[in-house]
């Protein structure tokens, strides 16, 4: 869940703080004389950060400033992200600041300083997505920006200094806010195993520029029924949107929910029109998340790109080889061909990468199929820079799914093989049809025969989605392969 905008800072001088307040409402503090030049309000932006926490740490403050580069008399911006109950995320936005290159300062109580600059831009939010783990990069060999934990003697970087403060202060039974990285009430070998798994410094990432939700005007379908405030969806706070059907009835291909955003180019600036992507988020840790459905995009001139999510419902009947008796075919859902396809990542996170930029007018995506009966949305985001965006690693996802069918007739069955994944203990086999699964199946083969749906025999004529994922240990899971 993202957080909502806490203690927000601004610095002015005393002319411009007036002009601000009364355009936007939010209070300003003077600060000396300055030579002032008026400012419209499409002179201003605003700036959001992410801080995915590999390394948990529930209710970490993260002060985070913007401060002008060469001495510009806009003042200083702050505002504070906080991590979630969970400890897995903390989320900020500052708006209302002034276009023009920033110095960005990232601090928080057992962390290396974050520290990069910012160009803030007419029409589009600047973000920075980070994570608190160096794992993210020497284990997938990704770039991900990191904000390194473990900086207990602040001293820039996570060593063997930090952890040896830790095993003595664990060792004496003494405590600190600042030694106590996962805020358990302890220092013990968890905090110790943080640093030791964390040695080294910072690593820059790069800035996102995502159209401005001022410019982007949400609607819903006919079916579908909204709780929260749509508005939210396309902004960085402590909100977000469920979506159902309005009838009460599930997500399905016939009943679907549909959610559309409008862009509003004439106030967007030349440079910042177009977008090379999408991207769809749910809240962290939300199990409402979308399975299957359409996005349809609609460009300034009129024409109109789908991109599938999920499961395009091909059926292919498998025909059995060699086995008697066989009174009627059953199929298994397969992907269907199609170049434009959405990505969904292991959080429910739907990514759209355009492959080129794009002056988008609206968008409409319309959801088939859902994990839940409901959809929880927290942020639509129009990129116009996705190389920029690190995407999610493959985390030994199984690959080359086999599907042939072994019996037919009444006792139909199939067999499902896969590629060995390394570095792992076992898997784990969904099988789903009509919008419900059955029990996991675990085995630590790389085959499996299926007979039965949970207590239920299988049926000839119904159509079954099967997905494989990898396990390691009794918390780690990869994502699910493709259906």
């Amino acid at each position: 869940m993202r957080l909502r905008q806490k203690n927000i800072k601004k610095i002015f001088a005393f002319a411009l703080a007036l002009s601000f307040t009364a355009q936007s409402g939010i209070s300003a503090a003077y600060a000396g004389e300055y030579d002032i030049m008026p400012l419209s309000m499409s002179d201003f932006s605003s700036f959001s950060v992410d801080i995915d926490m590999d390394f948990k740490a529930p209710g970490d403050v993260f002060n985070v400033v913007l401060d002008p580069v060469d001495d510009l008399d806009t003042g200083v911006y702050s505002t504070e992200a906080v991590s979630n109950e969970v400890g897995n995320a903390a989320s900020g936005m500052i708006t209302g600041v002034p276009v023009g290159e920033y110095n960005l300062t990232i601090t928080s109580d057992g962390y290396i300083p974050y520290t990069q600059k910012v160009d803030i831009q007419k029409g589009v939010t600047a973000k920075l997505e980070l994570n608190n783990s160096r794992q993210k990069n020497d284990k997938y060999n990704a770039q991900y920006g990191i904000i390194a934990i473990g900086d207990v003697l602040s001293n820039g970087a996570v060593d063997d200094e930090d952890v040896a403060a830790l095993t003595e202060a664990a060792a004496l039974g003494t405590y600190s806010d600042t030694a106590d990285l996962n805020n358990d009430g302890v220092v013990n070998i968890a905090d110790i195993t943080y640093a030791v798994l964390n040695k080294g410094g910072n690593v820059e990432t790069q800035q996102l520029n995502i159209i401005s939700p001022e410019n982007i005007v949400p609607e819903t379908g006919d079916n579908t029924e909204v709780v929260g405030n749509i508005s939210d969806l396309t902004e960085s706070i402590d909100s977000f949107v469920q979506l159902k059907p309005s009838d009460g009835a599930e997500i399905t291909p016939q009943n679907p929910i549909e959610l559309s955003l409008n862009v509003n180019s004439e106030t967007i600036p030349e440079e910042h029109k177009k977008s090379d992507g999408i991207v769809i988020k749910p809240p962290v840790n939300s199990e409402n998340t979308i399975t299957d459905g359409i996005v349809t995009i609609e460009d300034e001139d009129g024409n109109t790109t789908e991109y599938v999510i999920g499961d395009a419902e091909q059926s292919a009947s498998l025909e059995p080889s060699g086995i008697g008796g066989f009174g009627g075919l059953f199929t298994v859902v397969a992907y269907a061909a199609g170049e434009n396809r959405a990505k969904i990542e292991s959080d429910g996170t739907v990514v759209i990468d355009l492959g080129k930029q794009i002056a988008i007018k609206r968008i409409t995506i319309k959801v088939t199929g859902a994990s839940t009966s409901l959809v929880d949305i927290a942020e639509v985001e129009f990129v116009n820079n996705m190389e920029s965006r690190v995407p999610e690693p493959d985390l030994n996802i199984p690959q080359n799914i086999q599907i042939v069918q072994t019996a037919a007739g009444d006792d139909p069955a199939f067999k499902i093989s896969w590629d060995a994944q390394v570095n792992i203990s076992g898997y784990e086999v969904l099988l789903s049809s009509n919008g419900k699964e059955a029990p996991i199946i675990e085995t630590k083969k790389t085959e499996i025969e299926i007979t039965n749906f949970g207590s239920d025999k299988l049926k000839t004529y119904v159509p079954y989605t099967v997905r494989v994922r990898s396990t390691s240990g009794k918390d780690w899971k990869s994502p699910y392969s493709e259906k």
